[in-house]
């Protein structure tokens, strides 16, 4: 065989020998891509699979009982996002939106996207709350949560009457309720107080926890669900042999260790079983 005829046949030989390489490598590649490709589809039909039966554990229209965190880890699941608005007076005014949004973001990766929209209104008691019209306000939120604090602080300085702090807080919930008749609405008391060591009365003979008491077992009637914060934080700082002063900023406001107890305080509660 002649030296040309030689090199042709070489040359033949390894171009179809890199051909056949090649078309092996992207069979090769192909089947990879395939092999991912339905790995990834079976991971997603498992995923949603998966979320299908949480979405139904979590249904709040077939578990009415459950707590505030299934409650909100439902709504986010479903739209994507949770939406929360806070009302009241005093206490409820130097609470950090960023504070909620953190502290739900920590608890659980479902909640991808939270909105906390604060209406707290400084030296506002029930009364003045419900003749501003300032509860309507967390309509245009349309929100999943709403947390009312009950703005004892005011009225007990204002010296609004047990009777008249039942009306307002009647007023505000029925107002509320029916025009949000999806959302989910948790009534909570004020923080502690320097008045609370006190136990000062007001010029009516009330005192601060004698608001407290009194509210609660209407909000106990009215069948709303309710939380005493203050009662919960007491509870904290007598469990870390510590004083009220402690954690406030002055007599009312807490201190930035007063919010952070606060905000443990009440997850717990979003923690539990609905009564």
């Amino acid at each position: 065989m002649k030296k040309s005829s030689i090199f042709v046949f070489i040359t033949v030989v390894i171009a179809f020998g890199l051909l056949i390489s090649g078309f092996v490598s992207y069979q090769s590649k192909l089947d990879k891509i395939e092999r991912e490709a339905w790995a990834s589809q079976d991971l997603k039909q498992a995923q949603q699979e998966q979320e299908s039966v949480l979405l139904e554990e979590l249904d709040p229209r077939t578990h009415p009982k459950q707590s505030v965190l299934d409650f909100l880890r439902y709504q986010s699941l479903v739209n994507d996002e949770v939406t929360i608005s806070l009302l009241g007076g005093d206490s409820i005014a130097g609470v950090e939106e960023s504070l909620l949004q953190n502290k739900l973001q920590s608890f659980d990766p479902v909640f991808k996207t939270v909105t906390v929209h604060n209406y707290g209104f400084e030296r506002y008691s029930t009364s003045d709350l419900v003749k501003a019209d300032k509860h309507l306000i967390v309509v245009n939120d349309q929100p999943d949560l709403v947390l009312f604090e009950t703005s004892l602080i005011a009225n007990q300085k204002e010296e609004v009457y047990y009777d008249q702090t039942d009306a307002d807080i009647q007023t505000i919930m029925s107002d509320m309720t029916s025009k949000l008749p999806n959302t989910r609405f948790l009534i909570i008391s004020p923080n502690p107080t320097a008045d609370d060591d006190r136990g000062e009365n007001n010029p009516m003979g009330y005192t601060r926890q004698g608001y407290l008491d009194h509210t609660k077992a209407f909000i106990a009637d009215s069948k709303w669900e309710y939380f005493d914060v203050n009662a919960g934080m007491k509870m904290k700082l007598e469990e870390e042999h510590r004083s009220v002063a402690d954690i406030l900023a002055d007599d009312i406001h807490l201190n930035e260790e007063g919010y952070a107890m606060w905000s443990d305080v009440l997850f717990d509660y979003f923690g539990r079983a609905h009564p």
